[in-house]
């Protein structure tokens, strides 16, 4: 229980000293919601990977849809990878980014109304925006704090959704968009390095790749289908 506390006090610790550097660079609006357009391709990239595939990815997915699908469940991660990802920055994302520069615009909501000349188009952006992020958070959010309960004892679920509600709306209002992608760089690379390290444990835990199958395949040959491999309803 004290290496949890030590270890969550130097992330709190991380993330508020990171805030108040961003606090310090932040001087206007750009530099508050865009991180005055400096913040580079590797620092974008960490940050929209560790928002991406954070709680989703460690916590959902690797539960509940790894043990519902088994090995067909990978096929999601490698759409998620090349869609929502590769695709998404490859095709639109320069794009996105070019014309915004030449058209002196900030948001997604700004853009769509200055390249579609369309005011109503800002404002259904806008809420667009607004509702699907609420569902979005809240998963993030329910990932979190079931994962600081089940981690700590005695620390009740509700306790930890508004210490991580409370905490995340301070060291955003502390530094906004280049805190966040300072932090979300750190988190990043732990975050690779311990996926990294958990599959290289849990290969060696289970005695190859070959026998984890096996041992899968006798539970229910489901979970080691290729395709479709979903055993939820048994």
């Amino acid at each position: 229980m004290l290496t949890k506390i030590i270890v969550l006090s130097i992330y709190a610790l991380v993330i508020i000293v990171v805030g108040i550097i961003g606090l310090r660079k932040t001087q206007s609006f750009k530099d508050f919601f865009l991180g005055g357009g400096k913040v580079g391709a590797i620092m974008s990239a960490f940050s929209y990977g560790a928002t991406y595939f954070s709680a989703v990815i460690f916590i959902g997915f690797a539960g509940k849809i790894g043990w519902g699908f088994g090995y067909s469940g990978m096929w999601i991660g490698i759409l998620n990878g090349l869609i929502g990802t590769l695709a998404v920055w490859a095709l639109l994302g320069w794009r996105v980014k070019k014309m915004s520069v030449e058209m002196g615009v900030h948001t997604l909501s700004e853009y769509f109304e200055k390249r579609y000349e369309s005011p109503m188009l800002k404002l259904i952006a806008s809420v667009a925006i607004f509702i699907f992020l609420i569902p979005y958070s809240a998963a993030v959010f329910i990932g979190l704090s079931y994962l600081f309960a089940s981690s700590f004892e005695g620390l009740q679920y509700w306790h930890a959704v508004i210490f991580m509600g409370v905490f995340t709306a301070v060291y955003i209002v502390l530094g906004g968009y280049k805190s966040m992608a300072m932090m979300d760089t750190v988190f990043g690379i732990i975050m690779t390095a311990g996926v990294l390290v958990l599959f290289g444990y849990t290969i060696n835990a289970g005695g190859g790749l070959a026998k984890i199958t096996s041992t899968l395949q006798a539970i229910n040959p489901k979970l080691v289908a290729r395709v479709l491999g979903m055993v939820l309803s048994q």
